[in-house]
């Protein structure tokens, strides 16, 4: 058994089903493996044995494993750990408190370290061969945890990572991370999905069984704890009416094609961000004929400056409209100094949207949304990534006062926010079109007054009315 162990022969540890996992590990040759498993399939399990096995069959070597909490720790790796080990000989693999990592009777390391409180910040080093996420979904910072804290400690070693995770309900940021990760993965090749069926170890009546306790083949839960599908709780989603497929216009959409396009109101909205928010600029206009509410145009910026905010909100406006007039700008009312500013020193004209409560300016959007009222272009990539993800704070304050989620890649749903102030905004009960357009008055009964067949005294007299005759009769 010690030679076994020493040799890192340990994949009799394994399910059937698990060692497909284990080749996919073994045989990865790019930067960035991702692995998208269900519940319970025992991803982590594969990910552990497999980090142990590298480190016995590469001597001296730098593993890292990173995972959503130091308490799961206790929970999930413990356990695991102490499975792996229960057959091991002495003196193979042993915990150094000293290091705080597991020590390799041949130099190699394992250290493990969960990554709220930003523990994460103990992975770093001068070496990373092997660097494993479990749970990456759930891990704080993801992004920062691959980009800035593992990825540059591979540089020198030729070392790689692998992250692996179920997909997360919520649209929290290491959530949406994670679906980045898996669609640059599947670009890549190096992207796998394990759902609940490809656990052979589980019977079909089971999984059935598990279908049903869910709430049935549609369910949120079994679409993303068990086949791995990226989708939020319409329970928690702010706009669960949003479907992209069916409100994102085509790409070569041009409004110029409508001919009463020139007339139909124009808007510009913001909501301003000031440190960790995004300022973000909506630009569009309502079409009266189609009672529908297009956005041609967006712009977005973090910390940043009034003038640099005026530059990129002339310059979407010209892009789309070009110097037609703006009928209306407004923005949230939370910040009237840079009202002040854009009015004053930026001479754009623009007014604090009239608010009421959250709900029922989101419920106003709702209703549109349902009614197919709201068109978006493609060019507004920020504004449909958060009609898709927006969710509303799940913390205990969040729900109290029904504020949206935040994220790093939304902000606090800031698009959402200028969509909805600009829907609040919009005048749907004037008609812009004139009621002349498209009347050909030299074919109307009153002709020209300086045509040959009427003098000029002969068209007055056609308007005058007769209270004006009777008026002029009692003068003479």
């Amino acid at each position: 058994m010690r030679l076994v162990w020493k040799r890192g022969i340990l994949r009799y540890k394994l399910w059937d089903h698990q060692h497909e996992l284990f080749d996919i590990f073994d045989n990865a040759t790019a930067l960035k493996t991702v692995v998208n498993a269900s519940r319970r399939w025992g991803k982590s399990t594969v990910a552990i044995l497999y980090a142990i096995i590298y480190g016995l069959r590469n001597p001296n070597s730098q593993i890292k494993i990173a995972t959503k909490t130091q308490k799961s720790l206790k929970k999930t790796f413990n356990p695991i750990l102490k499975l792996i080990f229960e057959d091991m000989p002495k003196g193979i693999v042993r915990w150094s408190s000293k290091d705080d990592c597991y020590q390799f009777y041949n130099g190699s390391q394992l250290h493990i370290h969960g990554t709220d409180l930003q523990r994460f910040e103990a992975l770093r080093g001068q070496r990373c061969d092997l660097g494993i996420i479990d749970e990456a979904a759930f891990c704080s910072d993801l992004r920062y945890i691959v980009q800035s804290v593992l990825l540059p400690q591979t540089l020198t070693c030729k070392g790689r990572l692998i992250l692996l995770s179920t997909p997360e309900q919520k649209a929290t940021q290491s959530g949406e991370e994670f679906k980045e990760f898996c669609l640059e993965a599947q670009l890549k090749g190096s992207y796998f999905t394990k759902d609940i069926y490809s656990n052979t170890s589980l019977t079909p009546e089971l999984i059935e069984q598990y279908k049903e306790e869910c709430g049935g083949e549609n369910s949120i839960e079994w679409q993303v704890e068990y086949l791995c599908k990226f989708k939020i709780d319409p329970e928690k989603a702010v706009i669960p009416e949003w479907r992209s497929d069916k409100f994102v216009l085509d790409d070569d959409f041009d409004p110029e094609h409508n001919q009463f396009f020139q007339f139909y109101h124009k808007y510009t909205c913001l909501d301003l961000g000031v440190k960790r928010d995004y300022t973000v600029g909506l630009i569009g206009y309502y079409d009266f004929q189609e009672a529908t509410l297009f956005v041609l145009n967006e712009f977005y910026v973090r910390n940043t400056t009034t003038p640099e905010i005026a530059r990129m909100l002339k310059e979407a406006e010209i892009e789309v409209f070009g110097n037609r007039p703006i009928y209306r700008r407004v923005c949230d009312s939370d910040n009237p100094q840079l009202v002040n500013d854009f009015v004053h020193l930026h001479k754009i004209g623009i007014s604090a949207v009239e608010k009421t409560t959250l709900e029922a300016m989101v419920n106003t959007l709702r209703v549109m949304v349902g009614d197919s009222q709201v068109k978006v272009h493609p060019r507004c990539e920020l504004l449909i990534r958060t009609m898709e993800h927006a969710t509303w704070a799940d913390s205990e304050q969040g729900k109290l006062k029904k504020q949206f989620a935040r994220t790093k890649e939304l902000g606090h749903m800031d698009a959402l926010a200028a969509l909805i102030y600009l829907a609040r905004s919009t005048n749907r009960t004037t008609n812009p079109v004139p009621s002349t357009y498209g009347i050909n008055l030299a074919n109307t009964l009153i002709q020209n007054p300086n045509s040959e067949s009427h003098n000029r005294k002969e068209f007055k007299k056609a308007f005058v009315t007769p209270a004006r005759r009777n008026k002029s009769r009692r003068r003479n």
